[in-house]
């Protein structure tokens, strides 16, 4: 028997898939395909975000609790407010000074400790400065108002006699208003008030006086015409 003629050929038989070779041209020896998988990846930002919520939240729910804990100790602590301090604010002026070159006020805040209705030195927790602020500018001139009319005032006394007006004995009335069409007359139409004033009852009459002492003597009187002679 003949031997089959051998070659050496190592391509790859027809129908089957070629095989990967090196650069020396040889199929290597374990050829395995290398798949990458892209996996999503957060950035750093993200992350820090999440962290900065995450605390946060936790700083949130913790001042929600002392909170809670707070009040429910106050709760327990007072009984109806008869053993709390009322809160008191003051307020005085300030001069100016280096702190409110124009002046201002200052704001004590505390509570009333020994429930004197007065905010004392020793019971201000809290202060606070208001200073005013600086004087602005002067503005500009105004216009020159129109020149004014002087209006005179003037009185007007009217007698009343027995029985006018209010008064049963008389009196007087005053009238008083401005002179408005400048005549020197106080019209009627011009007086704004008007006062009486009336005369008093009029009183009994007196005791009558004691008597006089006697006068001097007068002087002799002139001589008579002579008499008729008789029969």
């Amino acid at each position: 028997m003949s031997s089959q003629p051998q070659t050496d050929f190592n391509g790859p038989i027809a129908g089957e898939p070629a095989k990967k070779t090196n650069a020396a041209g040889q199929p290597y020896a374990h050829s395995r395909q290398k798949i990458t998988s892209k996996k999503p990846q957060t950035s750093r930002k993200k992350k820090a975000l999440s962290m900065l919520q995450t605390v946060l939240i936790v700083l949130a729910l913790s001042l929600s609790t002392y909170s809670y804990i707070t009040l429910d100790n106050l709760s327990q602590n007072a009984v109806d407010g008869k053993d709390a301090n009322e809160m008191l604010v003051r307020t005085e002026g300030r001069d100016a000074d280096s702190i409110c070159t124009e002046g201002g006020a200052e704001i004590f805040i505390g509570n009333d400790l020994n429930s004197n209705g007065y905010l004392d030195a020793d019971e201000i927790s809290t202060s606070t400065k208001v200073c005013h602020g600086k004087e602005g500018l002067s503005g500009p001139q105004g216009a020159p108002g129109t020149s004014g009319h002087t209006i005179q005032d003037l009185i007007d006394i009217e007698n009343l006699s027995a029985g006018q007006g209010g008064c049963e004995n008389g009196g007087i009335i005053i009238h008083s208003g401005l002179d408005d069409n400048d005549n020197g007359e106080l019209e009627s139409g011009e007086r704004a008030t008007s006062v009486e004033i009336c005369d008093g009852l009029l009183g009994a009459n007196g005791n009558d006086g004691a008597a006089g002492t006697d006068g001097a003597a007068g002087n002799d009187g002139q001589q008579g015409a002579p008499g008729v002679n008789g029969a």
